[in-house]
C-alpha cells in the first residue's frame, strides 16, 4: 500500500498543500510569510555569461533531435558511398557515447560560475509561501510531489530555479533539488546529448512507475502537470489553465 504523498502548488501567487487521502485544505505547517527571492544587481558581464549558458539549454534543447537524426544518413553518406570512416566515426562519436553512459546528477556544473549566471539574464525573482528550509523540514516527514507550472516549450523558470544559490539568498537550494528531483519525460532520460545536458539537475522519469516507486519509498519529486501536451499548446500571447473535470 502506497503511502499518500502531499501535493505542493508551486505558484508564484499561491502555494497549496493538497493531501491525496484528504479533502482540499490549506495545511496550517506549511503557511508562512511569503518568501522572495530577488535577483541581486548583475554587471553586464554577468548578464553576458548568463545568455550564454541559458543558450546551450536551449540550443541543445532544439538541435540534438537534428543531430541524431543525421546519424544514420551520416553513417551511409560518409562510410558507405565516402569510405571516410575517420570522419565519419568523429562526428557520431558523441552521440554514441552518450547514448551508452548514464546521465547523474552534476552538483559541479549546477555551482559552476557560468550556469549561476543564468537566472541574472533573466532577472529572476522568485515568490513563495515557505523557504528552502521550511520545505526540507516538510519533506523529512512525509512524501510530497511539488505540482509546479507552466511546463512552457522548455522550462526556463524550473532552470532559473534550480540554478539560485547564496547570491539569492537560497543556501540551501542545492539540497532541495537534490531531495525533490524534477519528474520528465522518458525520452528525455534517453536521447542522447539531451540526457546529459538537460540531466545536470538529476531527473526522474516521469511514468506511472516510476513516480509511484519514488513515492512508496518515501520520496518526493516536482511534477508539470501539463507534460508534453502543455508544451504544444503554448503560447506565447497568454497563459491559461485547461482542467478536466
Amino acid at each position: 500500500k502506497i503511502a499518500p504523498a502531499d501535493l505542493v502548488a508551486l505558484d508564484p501567487l499561491t502555494t497549496l498543500i493538497i493531501s491525496l487521502s484528504k479533502p482540499l485544505r490549506r495545511d496550517q505547517e506549511m503557511v508562512a510569510s511569503p518568501v522572495v527571492t530577488k535577483c541581486p544587481p548583475s554587471t553586464g558581464l554577468e548578464r553576458s555569461a548568463g545568455f550564454l549558458a541559458a543558450s546551450v539549454f536551449s540550443l541543445v534543447y532544439y538541435f540534438a533531435p537534428l543531430y541524431v537524426l543525421t546519424a544514420p544518413v551520416a553513417l551511409v553518406v560518409g562510410c558507405l558511398v565516402y569510405g571516410r570512416w575517420a570522419a565519419t566515426l568523429l562526428y557520431l562519436g558523441p552521440s554514441f557515447l552518450s547514448a551508452v553512459l548514464p546521465s547523474r546528477r552534476n552538483k559541479w556544473a549546477l555551482e559552476s560560475w557560468l550556469l549561476r549566471q543564468a537566472p541574472k539574464y533573466f532577472d529572476y525573482t522568485e515568490v513563495i509561501e515557505f523557504g528552502d528550509e521550511e520545505l526540507l523540514e516538510y519533506i523529512a516527514k512525509r512524501p510530497v510531489v511539488a505540482v509546479v507550472s507552466p511546463h512552457g516549450v522548455l522550462s526556463y523558470v524550473g532552470i532559473s530555479s534550480g540554478l539560485v544559490g547564496k547570491e539569492f539568498g537560497a543556501p540551501l537550494r542545492g539540497r532541495v533539488i537534490e531531495k525533490l528531483p524534477t519528474a520528465v519525460a522518458s525520452v528525455v532520460l534517453s536521447f542522447p546529448i539531451l540526457k546529459h545536458v538537460i540531466g545536470i539537475f538529476g531527473l526522474l522519469d516521469a511514468s506511472k512507475k516510476s513516480l509511484t516507486r519514488r513515492i512508496a519509498k518515501g520520496g518526493s519529486f516536482v511534477l508539470y502537470p501539463g507534460g508534453i501536451a502543455e508544451l504544444f499548446l503554448s503560447s506565447p500571447d497568454e497563459e491559461c489553465i485547461l482542467a478536466r473535470k
